[in-house]
């Protein structure tokens, strides 16, 4: 019996063995499974860390190339920008070139109004100077007319009355007097 007794004795020792090891192995493999299902929701995190990495590269790529194209457009903005200035600069300087020509030509302008408008009263004037010259050397030859006239029968009227007074001569020699 003893033996039996050391045999249970040596199989309950071991059953308890069994058994820690059975609940040490239990414990090691819920332990396992608690790890693995840890590293299974580490590697679908890490999975979805690096899609969220190359969704945030694709993107951070996309906003680079739309950086770089604003960056063309203000470039190409800004060179516009420019040429316009530089344009403006020359039609400013072109207008107030034109403007001090506009000046100019306007003074000229209004100077050869007023040269204009005097001439014109000045030949106004001359006209009724001429006018009056015309008048008065019409009514001068009209009046030296009648005077030419006058002298003419004055001169027929003298040659008339003279030739009646006057002695003639005859062809013979004598005077005779007619009348």
């Amino acid at each position: 019996m003893k033996s039996l007794l050391q045999t249970w004795a040596v199989r309950d020792k071991k059953d308890e063995k069994l058994k820690e090891k059975k609940l040490a192995h239990d414990n090691a493999d819920t332990e396992n499974k608690k790890l693995e299902e840890h590293i299974a929701n580490a590697d679908r995190a890490l999975v979805r860390v690096r899609l969220d990495h190359m969704n945030v590269k694709t993107e951070l790529t996309g906003f680079k190339d739309e950086v770089d194209v604003m960056k063309n457009q203000v470039s190409a903005c800004e060179k516009e920008k420019h040429e316009a200035r530089n344009k403006l600069q020359v039609l400013a300087k072109g207008l107030t070139q034109r403007k001090q020509k506009y000046e100019m030509l306007h003074k000229h302008f209004t100077s050869h109004q007023r040269a204009l408008g005097e001439e014109q009263s000045r030949t106004k004037d001359k006209d009724a100077l001429s006018q009056q010259a015309e008048q008065a050397h019409s009514d001068i030859t009209q009046n030296l007319k009648l005077v030419e006239k006058e002298m003419k029968t004055a001169k027929e009227n003298l040659f008339k009355a003279g030739w009646d007074a006057q002695p003639h001569q005859s062809p013979g020699g004598g005077q005779c007097l007619r009348r």
